[in-house]
């Protein structure tokens, strides 16, 4: 009766060990990390490959997608400077640049950027006139472009790149041309005349 019970238990410690072995085996797919803990706080970032982690001890908390991601902001209506409604949609393209900034220091990362972003284009385009805001879409990717990289570094995301989709004035009335001789530029309410444009209507100053 006792070789059996040994062997019986032999067999029990066995499957326990082979258990936590495999248990510490973590395989991370190409394009992917993995954010390993110990002891709850921050260990390690797994790259892709198989890793031997300690059982019991480590555990991934996040496993992360390294390819391009777009962030959608959605159509929505922006005051322009001279109180003209501008239709907005754009797109962020970001990847993720840290990590462990990712899942620790901003876990809605994406969600709080897009907040920023409604808000800086919102800002934006009250300095602008409505029929300008159209000419001015380059400008307008850089300058947020600039302020997304900058806020998505202190979230673990490296912004690629702010692109528009819509960038048009809601009413017809006020996506006229530009006269000749007027470029776009800061918008100054206190000058706007008719339309919005500086100085007088479409006609420009002077127009009986």
């Amino acid at each position: 009766m006792r070789a059996p019970m040994v062997l019986l238990l032999f067999g029990m410690i066995a499957a326990i060990a082979a258990g936590l072995l495999a248990a510490g085996v973590k395989r991370v797919r190409p394009g992917e990390v993995a954010v390993v803990e110990r002891a709850g706080a921050h260990h390690r970032t797994l790259s892709a490959g198989t890793h031997l982690l300690v059982p019991l001890r480590d555990r991934v908390r996040a496993r992360l997608d390294l390819g391009e991601r777009v962030l959608t902001l959605p159509p929505r209506t922006a005051h322009a400077g001279d109180r003209h409604q501008v239709t907005v949609a754009c797109r962020v393209r970001w990847t993720v640049g840290d990590p462990e900034r990712a899942v620790y220091a901003a876990a809605d990362g994406p969600r709080s950027l897009e907040h920023l972003l409604d808000v800086e284009i919102r800002s934006a385009v009250s300095g602008m006139l409505a029929a300008e805001v159209p000419h001015r879409r380059t400008e307008l990717e850089e300058r947020l472009g600039e302020t997304m990289r900058e806020a998505g570094a202190a979230r673990g995301m490296d912004v690629l790149a702010v692109e528009f989709d819509e960038l048009t004035p809601t009413r017809p009335e006020a996506a006229r041309v530009l006269p000749p001789g007027v470029l776009p530029g800061p918008a100054s309410p206190e000058g706007a005349g008719e339309a919005g444009y500086p100085g007088g209507g479409p006609t420009g100053p002077g127009r009986g």
